[in-house]
């Protein structure tokens, strides 16, 4: 590739500073596939805060991966902290800056559900079925098993069953196509299981919290199970999505026949 072809690529070729949008790196141009944004820099990007920032002054790159509905913010930040420290000078050698960010980097993590291992409700939803009415993503049954270390709920569709383990003050890692399930009758072929890691608690004595992270991807998406004698209401609420709706149909559910771990 050419070094004409990049400058010709990601110069300004169409104005969108009029297209109403407020936010200042989108109101810098855009090239040939390539956004322009403040600071002589430019960039690809993707849904919810995909980024591949080009800094030629600085012949740095930087690459970002999130899920924010708010995507101007994520490039503020580089220009309020990242930019300002980037220097054509090699920085002196920093000893203790250098072990505090290690140990900063090091101690970088995403907080589990907060709650109780179990509650007066757990022997009695444990082991249960729950047959749900019509839903978008195709769940006929919902099972929830617990146990002192976490929880599992297996997901019955016409695909066959999925189970995604929560882990109790940790994240369990597995895999689920829950969050593309609903979107399997707009595309072909149906989509793979995609990697999750999830964490569940008791929040209060009858309603259980499910954290999903699809973390190889931007979503997430939180279940709150609230339980009675007999049934159980699924609330949904995803981090972000593209019509910018994050509550997603309640699902309910009614319990069938007897414990399946009872003998």
């Amino acid at each position: 590739m050419s070094q004409a072809w990049v400058d010709e690529a990601t110069s300004y070729q169409v104005p969108n500073a009029a297209s109403g949008n407020v936010n200042p790196d989108w109101q810098q141009g855009y090239g040939y596939q390539f956004w322009r944004c403040r600071n002589g820099a430019y960039r690809g990007d993707g849904a919810f805060g995909q980024f591949c920032i080009v800094m030629p002054e600085q012949e740095a790159v930087l690459a970002i991966t999130s899920g924010v509905p708010d995507m101007q913010a994520v490039l503020n930040l580089v220009w309020e902290h990242l930019l300002p420290g980037m220097s054509a000078q090699a920085l002196p050698d920093d000893a203790a800056a250098a072990g505090a960010l290690t140990e900063r980097l090091a101690s970088l993590s995403v907080a589990t559900v907060a709650g109780a291992a179990t509650s007066p409700r757990t022997a009695g939803a444990s082991g249960r079925e729950f047959a749900v009415g019509a839903n978008d993503d195709g769940i006929s049954v919902i099972r929830f098993d617990f146990a002192a270390d976490g929880g599992t709920l297996t997901l019955r569709t016409e695909d066959g069953e999925q189970q995604i383990v929560c882990g109790y003050g940790a994240w369990a890692l597995g895999e689920s196509d829950l969050e593309s399930a609903f979107l399997r009758h707009q595309r072909a072929p149906r989509y793979l299981p995609n990697k999750v890691a999830a964490s569940g608690a008791w929040t209060d004595d009858s309603t259980y919290v499910a954290d999903v992270w699809w973390y190889q991807t931007p979503f997430r998406r939180t279940l709150t199970c609230r339980f009675t004698d007999d049934g159980v209401q699924v609330e949904q609420q995803v981090n972000v999505s593209s019509s910018g709706q994050t509550e997603r149909p309640l699902i309910e559910g009614r319990m069938t026949g007897a414990s399946t771990t009872e003998p």
